[in-house]
């Protein structure tokens, strides 16, 4: 009889194996169908807040190493701004966003990308001086879908150094991969970002060359002309000519946000 006693202990035994392995396959299964973990690469599942961080800092510390692509600065209203794109083999892994709305601060948002989706924003503000409050936000995506976020502040940028992160509750914000297109429209200058030439600005220690278009709350571009080339000295001497042309303008973005010529030559006039 003991025989038949091990057998039938045996096939118990492998009947809870097989139900515990097929537990684990369709809980596994679950996860994989959850919104916030599906991904298309073979890592998706290791893909947390902390992996993401090491990502966005491993980003910033070798951006030496990416190829960089630099906008104008635009103005609409009262907020002027430029956007940096870093690449790598031409696949766009950052955008840097550097904003100022006067006296209602400044600001710079950071897009980290992954497989062409947002894995990372950060949006850094600070106030002007009179009321120099700061403030961090860090939103964490998944397969473009917020999953966490962390938020600190503080009255001056020394405070919020020092200040911890809180979990973020502003909730309902878009995902953060709306704001591609617009930002890679702002560095190739095409869509409301294809400015054509207006005007030279004349003052007694400055020469700016003005782009925009003529369109309701079209945005404009302001470029600093230091030098004079001959590029300059004909835009200067035959403004009216040139009206409504395309440029094509070579420029750096100081340290303070402002565009500075370079060199440039002419497009054909638009029609």
């Amino acid at each position: 009889m003991a025989p038949k006693r091990n057998i039938r202990s045996t096939i118990i035994v492998l009947g809870i194996l097989a139900a515990v392995i097929a537990f684990v396959i369709s809980c596994d299964k679950l996860q994989f169908d959850h919104p916030q973990a599906a991904m298309a690469d073979n890592d998706s599942r290791a893909l947390t807040e902390e992996h993401i961080t090491a990502y966005g800092d491993s980003i910033d510390a070798n951006l030496a190493q990416f190829t960089k692509q630099q906008s104008l600065v635009y103005e609409r209203g009262d907020y002027s701004f430029s956007v940096a794109r870093y690449s790598k083999d031409n696949a766009p892994v950052l955008y840097v966003e550097r904003g100022s709305a006067g006296e209602s601060g400044d600001s710079e948002k950071r897009y980290y990308l992954k497989d062409g989706k947002v894995v990372l924003y950060s949006e850094r503000t600070s106030g002007p001086a009179a009321a120099p409050a700061a403030s961090l936000v860090k939103l964490y995506y998944r397969n473009s879908v917020l999953f966490n976020g962390f938020i600190k502040k503080g009255s001056s940028e020394t405070e919020l150094e020092q200040a911890r992160f809180q979990p973020y509750r502003g909730g309902g914000r878009k995902a953060a991969d709306q704001d591609l297109p617009r930002l890679e429209d702002a560095v190739s200058q095409k869509g409301e970002f294809d400015l054509v030439f207006e005007s030279v600005t004349e003052y007694p220690r400055a020469r700016y060359i003005v782009l925009t278009r003529e369109r309701f709350n079209a945005y404009r571009a302001v470029i600093r002309a230091d030098k004079e080339d001959e590029f300059i000295r004909e835009l200067a001497s035959n403004p009216m000519k040139y009206q409504g042309a395309s440029l094509h303008i070579k420029w750096n973005v100081t340290a303070d946000n402002e565009a500075v010529y370079k060199e440039g030559t002419l497009k054909p006039v638009l029609p």
